[in-house]
């Protein structure tokens, strides 16, 4: 019976995510909208990857941006080959994936030696992308991409990149909670709260910081596929280390530890940049930085642990409620 109960349950969420997906458009037909939103989902995509090997694996990664460019990079020039969209996207996470991979010899570094190799690491692939003009078309960027068709469907709009990323960040939430609740996900979280307790209980924790990182990586990967063929052209200026210290405020802003924290503060860091970029552009590395230090001194468990605490508030009041 509860088997039955959860199906349905799970049913009934497929069908509200693909009205949401395909309504979208039609629920906020304001193209200018219908951007913030998407680039706020996409940025979520990244976050919520990033969350696994930060929040959960205490690994300070300063270089996600890179990931999200060989990801772009990646689906780009494969469907300027001739390649499906379909299948490049893929192809775009795993080769992310494989560049985390390349990580692999600063894994058993922790703290801030971690954080400054990843930092390196981005540095490094911002150069490789400004100048291997023979690939990336340096500087200039890669022009006229494709459009992913699908059939007779040709995705062109915000609308259609909307609808699309609504999916994939719908399957990546079930597949990264059902990660959170698993073994690997416990372990994860050991290794964050204590790596040495860790390895003393007989757990390779490189082995699954390596898998972590190629997960978040492969997520970075997929999301920076999307954003190159929606934006129609990719070039080496959003994948700067800025643009990874933007993504590592976002859990800052959400809170660490938690999926819901991090697209909470993906979201909120994405319309708060609207307001700055138009108010105060020059001086918004200043308004980051600012945010970021109010965020860690007065509320370190981000914006997530507001919502917890409304969420208890109101928890009580309504259980009275029912048995009333």
């Amino acid at each position: 019976m509860a088997y039955k109960f959860s199906a349905a349950k799970r049913l009934v969420e497929v069908v509200v995510m693909l009205g949401v997906a395909f309504g979208i458009s039609y629920l906020i037909p304001d193209r200018y909208l219908q951007g913030i939103l998407l680039n706020a989902i996409l940025f979520s995509i990244v976050a919520l990857g990033l969350q696994l090997i930060m929040g959960y694996a205490g690994q300070i990664s300063l270089g996600q941006a890179a990931f999200i460019g060989i990801g772009a990079y990646t689906s780009v020039l494969l469907t300027k080959a001739g390649i499906s969209f379909w299948l490049a996207l893929p192809i775009a996470g795993f080769a992310a994936g494989l560049g985390g991979f390349l990580m692999s010899p600063i894994v058993r570094l922790k703290g801030p030696y971690f954080a400054m190799a990843s930092l390196a690491f981005n540095i490094a692939m911002s150069n490789v992308f400004s100048n291997w003009d023979q690939v990336t078309n340096a500087t200039k960027g890669v022009i006229d991409i494709p459009f992913p068709t699908l059939g007779s469907i040709t995705l062109s709009s915000s609308g259609d990149f909307l609808t699309l990323s609504i999916i994939v960040i719908w399957l990546e939430w079930r597949i990264f909670e059902n990660i959170s609740k698993s073994g690997f996900g416990r372990v994860l979280r050991s290794i964050g709260d204590n790596e040495t307790a860790t390895l003393a209980s007989g757990v390779n924790s490189t082995v699954y910081k390596m898998k972590v990182i190629f997960v978040g990586c492969f997520m970075a990967g997929v999301a920076g596929a999307i954003t190159g063929h929606y934006k129609g052209i990719v070039s080496p200026e959003p994948f700067t280390i800025w643009q990874s210290i933007f993504f590592a405020l976002m859990l800052v802003i959400g809170g660490l530890g938690s999926l819901r924290g991090a697209v909470v503060g993906a979201f909120a860091l994405t319309f708060a940049s609207e307001y700055i970029a138009a108010y105060a552009a020059q001086n918004r590395m200043l308004f980051y930085g600012i945010i970021m230090l109010l965020f860690m001194l007065f509320l370190p468990s981000g914006l997530e642990g507001i919502i917890r605490k409304i969420i208890s508030l109101l928890t009580p009041k309504t259980s009275k409620a029912l048995r009333a």
